[in-house]
């Protein structure tokens, strides 16, 4: 079998096992992590990716748990989905 077989079916077999995964990580590393994907989102090849799809689902979903207490925090991340709020260097 060939890599990109090989690579294909452990894909496969991977989004066929439900077991979760649970992590510990420090709330500032997510935040980094989070910002990242928020950033990965916004480039026009990658954006309607399947895997940057699924992970825009993962951080829209950990930044409200990690916001919940905090409303500016949950601003500062919302303000991160928004092209408005970018700014050019040259």
């Amino acid at each position: 079998m060939s890599t990109p077989e090989k690579f294909k079916a452990a894909m496969a077999r991977l989004e066929k096992d439900p077991q979760r995964v649970q992590i510990s990580i420090e709330k500032i590393n997510l935040w980094v992590l989070l910002s990242v994907i928020q950033l990965a989102s916004r480039h026009p090849h990658a954006a309607k990716s399947p895997a940057i799809q699924s992970a825009v689902v993962f951080a829209r979903e950990a930044y409200a748990a990690l916001t919940a207490n905090d409303p500016d925090l949950a601003m500062l991340a919302a303000m991160g989905w928004e092209k408005t709020y970018d700014e050019v260097t040259k």
